[in-house]
């Protein structure tokens, strides 16, 4: 590997994230996994895990060891790690390159991105109905009333804090001797807040109910053809 473009703290910072990311949990583990994959399990057999591969990998997540490891190893390790070698290396930020193009187009968080590309490389069964899911009218309805609902909820809330507030305070005992201020203006606001609040969660689970129904006909259906 050219050792110009090679930068050893960013390298064993990157390795250690996304090999924690991919759900393991030690550097024994992953060298387990890559020798079971690549070297027949041959190097991690025996009484001495300290030796082989696991003795090298630890030195990559080492910021301080000075070598680097030669390309095959690394094109190995990214396919395990389902990454780019360009993530490792640090010339990009997100673990693939397509991530980074899906999350300036669409906007996605890279948890999400991941999870769509994952159920398309690996979860197959998964794209019709993701497919379903993504250009169903009712799709973009919940979307619409779920940012509403969000809009909604922190003025409902916020407005609900100062009005109950409000009753404490102005109904304390005994009452004063002017009487109890008229409380009219807030409580219409309050009233208009949480009628739009209560509207939108109502048309945000009418329109989920909807595309939980579509999304059950395409089961039903997918059963009726594979005779279930």
């Amino acid at each position: 590997m050219d050792n110009f473009l090679f930068n050893n703290e960013i390298f064993a910072d990157r390795l250690a994230k996304r090999r924690k990311k991919q759900g393991y949990k030690s550097k024994l583990a992953f060298a387990r996994a890559f020798v079971y994959r690549y070297r027949n399990g041959a190097e991690l057999s025996g009484n001495n895990p300290e030796s082989g591969f696991y003795a090298t990998y630890k030195n990559y997540e080492n910021p301080n060891y000075d070598g680097a490891p030669s390309l095959d190893i690394v094109v190995q390790i990214c396919q395990l790690l389902d990454c780019d070698i360009d993530y490792l290396l640090g010339k990009i930020n997100e673990p693939k390159h397509v991530y980074q193009a899906m999350r300036d187009q669409c906007g996605l968080s890279n948890d999400a991105t991941e999870q769509l590309m994952y159920w398309n490389t690996h979860g197959g069964k998964y794209t019709e109905t993701l497919n379903h899911i993504l250009v169903s009218a009712n799709f973009d309805h919940v979307l619409y009333h779920s940012a509403e609902l969000m809009k909604a909820k922190p003025i409902f809330i916020g407005l609900s804090e100062i009005y109950h507030k409000w009753q404490t305070e102005t109904y304390s005992q005994p009452m004063p001797p002017e009487g109890y201020p008229s409380s009219a203006s807030l409580r219409e606001m309050y009233d208009r807040a949480e009628t739009k609040y209560d509207i939108e969660k109502l048309r945000l689970n009418e329109y989920l109910t909807y595309l939980v129904s579509e999304l059950e006909s395409i089961s039903m259906k997918k059963h009726a053809e594979k005779g279930d």
